[in-house]
C-alpha cells in the first residue's frame, strides 16, 4: 500500500491510495487507486456510534494506547514494560495486530469504502513502514474529526425540531435539578465502572451518557417569539417511581441518535458549571471521558 494522497470536502476526508489486487483473469497482482471516504463533523456522528469508538479505545491493551499516543511511557510504572511498548521491538505478528486494531478504529469513521478496509486486513504488515500508512491514516482522520466541533459553554440544544436547557443556576438542586434529577445521574455515573478486567461492557458508555442526558436536560417551550423568551415545561412533582422510570426510558430512546457535538457541548457547560460550585460532589465529573482535548486522561 503505498503513501495515500488527501482531499479534504465539506464534511468528509477522502483517502485515495494505491492497493495490490489480485487480477482473476491474468492471475497477476496489480496495483489499482480506490477511494475510501470518512466523516470528520462531529455533527454527523451520533453519541452511539462515538461511544463505542469510546469504548473500544478504552478497552485496548495498554500497548495500544502508548502507540497510538493516549499514553506516555514515562507515566507507565517501569514494572509494566515490556517489548510491546517500543515499536523498535516489535515482532511481524505485533506489527499486523496494530495494522489490524487501526482499521477497526478507522472503521468507526468509514461513510464509503469499506470493502477496501476489509481488503486492508488481508495485508501483511511486516514493520513499521507499513503500517505507520495506517497509522497516520487515523490521525489525519481523528484530528480532522476532533477540530470539526469546538464546545460551547451553552445550556441550550435543539434537536429533532425540539429544544432542551440544561437547568444550572448554581445551585446542584433546588431551583434547577431537583433531588430526583441529579442522584439519577450520579448514581448512574458512579455505577458505571469497568469490570475487573478495566474493561467497560459493550453499550455501559453510551448508557451513561443517556441517562444524564435524560435525567438533567429539560425540554422548553417558546412563549413569546419576538423576544425570544421560553418556558419549561415542568415535570410533575409528584411523579411515582414508576413514572419517572417511563420518562427515563422515553427521553434515552429520543437522545440515542443525539449528535456528538450536542454532548460535546452540553458536557462542556456540565463541566465548566460544576466545577465552579462550591459543592465537593458534582456533576462534573459526569461527563470528564467525553472531551476530545482531554482524551488521553479519559483512556488512561
Amino acid at each position: 500500500m503505498k503513501q495515500p494522497t488527501t482531499k479534504q470536502a465539506l464534511k468528509t476526508l477522502q483517502f485515495s491510495f494505491e492497493v495490490d489486487t489480485l487480477n482473476d483473469s491474468t492471475n497477476r497482482i496489480e496495483q489499482k487507486a480506490v477511494i475510501v471516504s470518512f466523516c470528520i463533523d462531529a455533527r454527523d456522528m451520533t453519541i452511539g456510534s462515538f461511544s463505542e469508538l469510546e469504548t473500544y479505545i478504552y478497552n485496548s491493551e495498554l500497548w495500544v494506547k502508548v502507540a497510538l499516543g493516549l499514553k506516555a511511557i514515562k507515566d507507565i510504572d517501569p514494572m509494566l514494560l515490556t517489548d510491546d511498548f517500543y515499536i523498535t521491538k516489535w515482532t511481524k505478528e505485533r506489527f499486523n495486530e496494530f495494522a489490524g486494531i487501526l482499521i477497526d478504529l478507522l472503521s468507526f469513521f468509514c461513510i464509503s469504502g469499506e470493502n477496501i478496509l476489509s481488503h486492508l486486513r488481508k495485508s501483511n504488515f511486516e514493520c513499521y513502514a507499513d503500517v505507520s500508512v495506517l497509522n497516520e491514516l487515523f490521525c489525519d482522520v481523528f484530528s480532522a474529526f476532533n477540530e470539526s466541533h469546538t464546545p460551547s459553554e451553552t445550556e441550550h440544544f435543539t434537536h429533532k425540531g425540539r429544544r432542551f436547557i440544561v437547568p444550572y443556576n448554581g445551585e446542584l438542586i433546588g431551583e434547577a435539578l431537583t433531588w430526583g434529577e441529579a442522584t439519577e445521574a450520579l448514581q448512574c455515573d458512579y455505577f458505571t465502572k469497568p469490570d475487573e478486567n478495566n474493561k467497560y461492557t459493550q453499550g455501559a458508555m453510551l448508557n451513561n451518557s443517556l441517562t444524564i442526558l435524560a435525567a438533567c436536560c429539560r425540554e422548553v417551550r417558546m412563549i413569546d417569539k419576538e423576544q425570544g423568551v421560553y418556558e419549561e415545561k415542568a415535570l410533575p412533582p409528584d411523579m411515582s417511581e414508576e413514572a419517572w422510570a417511563a420518562h427515563l426510558k422515553k427521553q434515552k430512546a429520543f437522545f440515542a441518535d443525539v449528535p456528538c457535538s450536542v454532548a460535546r457541548d452540553v458536557g462542556f457547560f456540565l463541566t465548566n458549571s460544576f466545577m465552579s460550585s462550591e459543592l465537593i460532589i458534582s456533576l462534573a465529573l459526569l461527563f470528564k471521558s467525553k472531551h476530545w482535548d482531554a482524551i488521553a486522561t479519559a483512556m488512561s
